[in-house]
């Protein structure tokens, strides 16, 4: 199960990397792309549409994050019997605010099922999220915290995190809030990551609900 970016700043860093642990390439998923879930994976993605207004929005599709395995310290999930048949991804970025979205489809609901309680609902999954959140960070931004956060049930699968940063120092400190929405509807696994200003809290908690449930009815075969 993927889990985004962090800041505009680590834009060559993929948060998939950072926040599910370090990558391990010993047990990947097994990838076989197939035209109709590499449509579906597409379509599943936030639009430009979706965020009001189009003025001063930039981006649009981009790589998607290679498949990597879920380790975190002597815990390596088995990722070699999941099958990925469609992988896609989009960026948008509006002064000081990124949305990234990211879909992939596996083979079946039950790949999909076994990979979550794998990764996801691994114990002790925050803590590691947690600390390889700090580590990722560039010289002049500091973690103030990182934990699960509620969120409402989109799709079978749910769950949310939030990391605040401090970016800058002293009276001239930005904080910065990165939320990474991972859900996953039949055989689709989605991320909804969300960078903004701290103050902008109550309406990115109010339009990441609005685009979840927007990408989940997306994530159905057939939908538009």
């Amino acid at each position: 199960m993927r889990l985004g970016r962090l800041l505009p700043a680590l834009a060559a860093a993929s948060l998939t990397a950072l926040l599910l642990c370090a990558a391990a390439w010993g047990d990947r998923e097994k990838v076989h792309i197939v035209a109709a879930d590499q449509a579906l994976a597409k379509n599943a993605l936030v639009r430009i549409a979706d965020l009001g207004s189009p003025t001063g929005w930039s981006g649009g599709p981009t790589k998607p994050t290679p498949p990597t395995s879920f380790r975190c310290g002597s815990y390596v999930a088995r990722q070699s019997d999941l099958v990925l048949t469609g992988n896609a991804a989009a960026r948008w970025m509006h002064n000081g605010l990124e949305v990234d979205s990211e879909s992939q489809v596996l083979q079946t609901e039950n790949m999909v099922a076994r990979d979550w309680q794998r990764t996801v609902a691994h114990a002790g999954v925050t803590d590691c999220l947690r600390k390889k959140f700090a580590l990722g960070l560039p010289k002049g931004q500091k973690l103030v915290s990182f934990g699960s956060i509620s969120f409402p049930r989109i799709g079978q699968l749910t769950a949310a995190y939030r990391g605040l940063v401090d970016v800058g120092s002293g009276k001239g400190a930005v904080r910065v809030l990165v939320d990474v929405v991972v859900f996953g509807a039949g055989r689709v696994e989605l991320t909804l990551i969300t960078t903004a200003p701290y103050y902008a809290r109550v309406p990115v908690a109010n339009a990441e609900a609005r685009l979840a449930q927007i990408m989940v009815a997306r994530a159905q075969p057939g939908a538009a």
